[in-house]
């Protein structure tokens, strides 16, 4: 008998290659019946036709087999991206291209990468794209896009958003210089065009749109947005988003030191019409700047969609590393809607002590006592926090242990769910998948 699938998977953002496509044993290759490139010029098309997923079963705490992604080019593609190197460059240096790619969303069933060919010689990033993964069409789809338009800066990561009933677009804030240098920021869309049948060709489609002609499509009025966003990276007051997602028909963006901003998705639809932002701003003793002397933001605070709110939630360790971990705090906040009048109210607040005494945890001897890390939540877990708990006693590959705390206003009590325990690869941030994300896959039974 398989083991039970959990209901969903924590991944890494880091996607690791496969060289040249030879996949190695217990790994899958992502079935992608529907390959398109977008603005990405004549060899764009070659380009995501040479691209290839590969997907790995569990089990979650195995240190060799534990859920992961990879991403394989062809020996054509790294060829089609060597080619475009300067000729006497090439002549002295060679042509050698690699691929690395990063998860930088996920969201229902579509998953946003960044992947980028590097010239080995020079170490850094030669070509750059966005590789849009959507799992909900039939046979699944592979879109390659431009990292960003031409003269534009990106501000934050591309998210998927959903802008109508049953369509998304990929959102890219962006900075531009107009001709007199004035800066302002603006929005970057696109949306894969809808399959339509051919006619009198059974099992044929084509496109509403010629591939070569679709890729962003900005709009820059965004009333109430350019006073507020950073202009530049020394702009330490100006609000920095790192994370974007969709609640109740708003698209918001976070900076998790200082608060939201938001609009209604259907004024990001194409056309003149200016995107109206709002507001709401973090608790005056809760914002905080980037240190350089300090983990990222994002390893301690998190903002998200949780049943009907919006929830905050920030990790305060202890001043001293020679405190107790107990000491650490865990406090959380809410909107229950977007208004520029609404404030953020204190949700719960607790110590990880409280947690240690719980029976949910007493009963597991093996949970280390150690302070959390990646606090993050699901939409359709109302009320559910989730954190890591990194284990420092266990040597070889990194592990964690996945805690979820009920923080539900139903439960006076703070309730555990069953632990997880996780084989955690050293990342930037975690992500986290519908089991099924990528189609059924049995359990590995041997390893």
């Amino acid at each position: 008998m398989a083991p039970q699938q959990p209901p969903f998977l924590v991944v890494g953002d880091i996607v690791a290659s496969i060289r040249h496509e030879v996949c190695p044993e217990d790994w899958v290759k992502v079935k992608c019946g529907r390959r398109e490139a977008y603005g990405c010029g004549e060899k764009g098309k070659r380009i995501v036709d040479g691209l290839n997923l590969y997907k790995r079963p569990g089990p979650e705490d195995h240190p060799d087999f534990y859920p992961s992604i990879r991403i394989g080019a062809s020996r054509d593609v790294l060829n089609l991206v060597g080619c475009e190197i300067d000729e006497v460059v090439g002549e002295i240096y060679g042509r050698d291209i690699k691929e690395s790619a990063h998860v930088i969303s996920v969201d229902g069933g579509v998953m946003v990468l960044r992947i980028s060919f590097v010239a080995e010689h020079k170490g850094s990033d030669f070509r750059t794209y966005y590789l849009v993964y959507d799992s909900t069409a039939p046979a699944g789809a592979l879109f390659l896009l431009p990292e960003k338009p031409p003269g534009c800066i990106l501000i934050c990561r591309s998210a998927r958003l959903k802008v109508g009933e049953d369509n998304f677009s990929v959102v890219l804030m962006v900075a531009r210089v107009a001709r007199d240098t004035t800066w302002y920021p603006a929005l970057c869309l696109w949306s894969p065009p809808a399959l339509l049948p051919a006619t009198g060709i059974k099992g044929k489609h084509r496109l509403d749109n010629e591939s070569e002609n679709c890729a962003w499509t900005e709009k820059a009025n965004l009333s109430g947005a350019d006073a507020m966003i950073r202009k530049d990276f020394y702009d330490i007051d100006g609000f920095a988003p790192s994370l974007v997602f969709s609640y109740k028909g708003y698209a918001v963006w976070g900076d998790l030191g200082k608060g939201i901003l938001y609009c209604r998705c259907g004024d990001l639809k194409v056309g003149r019409a200016p995107v109206d932002f709002k507001s709401n701003l973090l608790p005056p003793e809760r914002r905080a700047a980037f240190d350089f002397d300090k983990p990222p933001f994002r390893f301690y605070r998190n903002i998200g969609c949780v049943g009907d709110s919006v929830w905050f939630v920030i990790i305060e360790p202890p001043p001293e590393e020679e405190q107790c971990p107990g000491e650490t705090t865990v406090k959380v906040w809410t909107l229950d809607r977007l208004s520029e009048e609404e404030v953020w109210k204190p949700h719960r607040e607790f110590k990880m002590e409280t947690i240690w005494d719980l029976d949910g945890f007493k009963e597991h001897e093996w949970l280390p006592k150690s302070i959390p890390i990646f606090p993050f939540f699901r939409q359709q877990d109302n009320g559910i926090l989730y954190i890591l708990l990194p284990d420092p006693f266990r040597p070889g590959q990194q592990y964690a242990h996945l805690l979820g705390i009920d923080l539900s206003s139903s439960c006076e009590e703070l309730r555990l769910l069953p632990p997880r325990s996780l084989v955690v690869p050293w990342m930037n941030r975690p992500f986290v998948l519908d089991s099924g994300f990528f189609g059924p896959i049995p359990l590995r039974m041997t390893v």
